[in-house]
């Protein structure tokens, strides 16, 4: 398998959704920056050695993760699903989407184009149902309130985590969208969990204009690349 492989979502290297979950963390910074100075917060008051806090911490991060390749796991599923039900049409139609939506996230990080916040819109009601369960959990100060935080909050409403569940998707498979999630969501650990300086350094060049041009435009290239892949193998299949 190449080292980066967007032709076909179903050989989406677990490399390349690490490198996606990294390259999108400027995104990460805005969206669940808030959310992480929310839960720390509270734990500062807290009667808790620091390192009881530290670790709690980490079991926030362990926890959205989580929650991640949760969501990848049911996105790969079900379209194992439907794809057993409607054959290849559905999975080309998936492939061309999450290509389109990987255009979108690269215009949105790049700040080109902010019409992918629209996108997002579409779970707020379902965070809205979810929130309530988050604040009886906070403070979060045992390891099982914190893992059970972190897998809520993995439900955050975000443009980019749409756009890597329909690439999880178009795997179609419940085990590679699982692992699709799973690197995305590492990937996004440093910026969101703020570890140490050398990820201070990474954010403050993810940051910098031209870098958010960069990656953008990568972004761009590799959804131009997966929507000609898509349209291609369905030629292919087509003729054949």
């Amino acid at each position: 398998m190449p080292f980066i492989d967007f032709a076909s979502p179903d050989k989406l290297s677990l490399i390349s959704a690490l490198l996606l979950g990294l390259m999108g963390s400027v995104h990460c910074v805005g969206m669940c920056g808030g959310m992480a100075g929310a839960l720390s917060l509270p734990l500062s008051a807290a009667k808790l050695s620091s390192r009881k806090k530290i670790l709690i911490q980490f079991c926030f991060g362990v926890g959205r993760v989580f929650g991640y390749a949760l969501a990848g796991y049911l996105a790969g599923s079900f379209s194992w699903l439907l794809l057993k039900m409607t054959g290849s049409g559905f999975a080309v139609a998936l492939r061309i989407t999450a290509g389109v939506l990987m255009i979108f996230l690269g215009l949105f990080l790049a700040r080109w184009w902010h019409g992918l916040g629209k996108i997002e819109q579409l779970g707020d009601r379902l965070w809205q149902k979810i929130s309530p369960a988050i604040k009886k959990l906070t403070p979060a100060d045992t390891i099982s309130k914190a893992l059970s935080v972190g897998l809520l909050w993995g439900w955050l409403p975000c443009g980019m985590v749409y756009s890597m569940l329909v690439f999880s998707m178009a795997s179609g498979s419940g085990i590679q969208g699982a692992g699709i999630m799973l690197m995305f969501g590492l990937g996004t650990v440093p910026a969101v969990m703020g570890l140490g300086m050398v990820a201070d350094k990474a954010m403050n060049l993810l940051q910098h204009k031209y870098a958010k041009n960069i990656f953008g435009s990568m972004i761009i290239f590799f959804g131009a690349w997966t929507i000609w892949g898509a349209i291609g193998a369905s030629l292919h299949h087509g003729h054949g």
